[in-house]
C-alpha cells in the first residue's frame, strides 16, 4: 500500500522496491528540511498552514495505526518537508517504532522528553494512541513556538507532563478557539480517552469548509519564536557535540565522520545495492524455451 506522508523502512531489505524505498528515504533526508526550518524562514504563517502540516502527518499516523504500529519518536526533526513549493510532510527515522496493542506494550523510553507521552515516559507502555500526545504537542509548538510542558529542568518538564500542566497564554492572541479545543482533547493523562486518528482528522479545527479555512487563514502566527527555538537547538546540539568529543566520565570517545559526508557515504552505498538488486532481478526471471518454436515463456 502506498502512503504518500510516510517514508517507509523495512528491517530487512529483500527485493528491489525496499532497496527504491530506502534510497528515496536518505535522498528526502538529504533534500528536505525539517518542519520547523520550513516555518522558521517566513515571516510569519497562518494557522491555516499548520492545519494542513497537521492534516498530512495525521495521514502519515492513520496508516501506521492501521498496522497496529506507534512511532514513538515523533518530533519536529523527523517530520521533513521534500519541497518548499508544494509542502508534503514525510515521516521519518522508524528507528524507535513499534507494533502496540490496546492493552499496553512495554517499549524502552527514546526521544526528546518535550514530545514523550506520559505513559511511555513514567510507565515505560505504549498504546495505540501514544503518538497522539506526540502530535499534540507538536501542534502546540507549530501555533506559538514553545513546546505547551517546557521547564526550567528536566524535572520540571517531567512533572509538567505527568500533570498534563500547560498554559493556553503562550498561544498568539489570534489562535482559533477550535485550535485550543483540538488541543484539549488530545492532552489527556489516560491513553484510551484521547481521540483516535480518525477523530482528530474528522475534528472542527481541520474542517476544510469555506469558514473554516477563513478562518485559520485570518489567525496568523509570528514565526520568530521558531527561529529562537531553531537558534537555540543548533547551540545545544552543538554544546552536545563538544562534550561527546571531549569526553565524559568514561574518557574521550571516538570521533564519527561528519554528518554530510556520511549521508553521502550511506547514500553511495545504497545505490550500489541498489544496482546489485536490478542484476539480481534480472538473473531471477527464469525463461522457459518452447523446443518448437524457440521462443520463450517468462515463469
Amino acid at each position: 500500500m502506498f502512503l504518500p506522508n510516510k517514508v517507509r523502512k523495512y528491517s530487512v531489505i529483500d527485493d528491489l522496491h525496499i532497496i527504491q524505498s530506502v534510497y528515496s528515504s536518505f535522498c528526502i533526508l538529504l533534500s528536505g528540511v525539517d518542519i520547523l526550518t520550513f516555518l522558521g524562514n517566513r515571516n510569519e504563517y497562518s494557522e491555516q498552514l499548520v492545519a494542513v502540516l497537521i492534516t498530512q502527518v495525521l495521514d502519515g499516523l492513520s496508516y501506521l495505526q492501521w498496522r497496529g504500529i506507534c512511532h514513538l519518536d515523533l518530533q519536529p526533526d523527523n517530520l521533513v518537508l521534500a519541497s518548499a513549493r508544494f509542502p508534503s510532510v514525510k515521516l521519518v527515522d522508524f528507528g524507535s517504532a513499534h507494533k502496540v496493542c490496546a492493552s499496553g506494550t512495554s517499549v524502552p523510553v527514546n526521544g526528546l522528553t518535550d514530545y514523550i507521552a506520559p505513559e511511555v515516559l513514567f510507565e515505560n507502555k505504549a498504546y495505540p494512541n501514544t503518538d497522539i500526545w506526540s502530535l499534540g504537542v507538536i501542534t502546540y509548538l507549530l501555533l506559538s513556538g514553545v513546546t505547551p510542558f517546557r521547564g526550567d529542568t528536566e524535572e520540571d518538564r517531567k512533572s509538567n507532563i505527568q500533570c498534563v500542566r500547560y498554559m493556553f497564554e503562550w498561544l498568539p492572541s489570534t489562535t482559533t478557539q477550535e485550535a485550543t479545543r483540538f488541543l484539549m482533547l488530545i492532552f489527556k493523562r489516560d491513553p484510551s480517552k484521547r481521540p483516535a486518528v480518525d477523530e482528530c482528522l474528522e475534528h472542527r479545527w481541520l474542517n476544510e469548509t469555506d469558514f473554516m479555512v477563513r478562518k485559520r487563514e485570518r489567525a496568523p502566527v509570528p514565526a520568530n519564536r521558531i527561529r529562537t527555538r531553531e537558534h537555540k537547538s543548533d547551540e545545544e546540539s552543538q554544546d552536545l557535540g563538544n562534550e561527546k568529543k571531549s569526553g565524559g566520565e568514561n574518557g574521550p570517545v571516538p570521533l564519527s565522520i561528519d554528518h554530510m559526508s556520511g549521508a553521502f557515504f550511506i547514500l553511495c552505498i545504497l545505490s550500489s545495492l541498489s544496482l546489485v538488486c536490478f542484476f539480481l532481478e534480472l538473473c531471477s526471471t527464469r525463461t522457459l524455451r518452447d523446443p518448437r518454436s524457440g521462443g520463450g515463456k517468462k515463469v
